[in-house]
């Protein structure tokens, strides 16, 4: 399991946090698939240099495509064991 299930929690409630994490995961390959979907649905442009915010919007861009991965991997972590 990936330790950021558990690394900001105190020690007496990590073995909870273990339990409460593999009783959901039954729904996670669900909304894997949806995750997935989305990431394959966010749009590739080519930044319009000409704007003054081209930079900002490459950067938000940037973002949801990263937190799309991020709970990927954290759902696959569980889903692997």
């Amino acid at each position: 399991m990936i330790n950021d299930w558990t690394s900001f929690l105190p020690q007496e409630d990590k073995a909870r946090r273990k339990q409460d994490v593999h009783l959901h995961s039954l729904a996670w390959p669900l909304m894997m698939d949806v995750v997935k979907d989305r990431l394959s649905k966010l749009e590739v442009k080519e930044p319009d240099y000409a704007k003054a915010s081209w930079a900002y919007e490459q950067a938000h861009d940037n973002g949801k495509n990263q937190a799309y991965r991020d709970i990927l991997n954290l759902l696959t972590s569980v889903t692997k064991e």
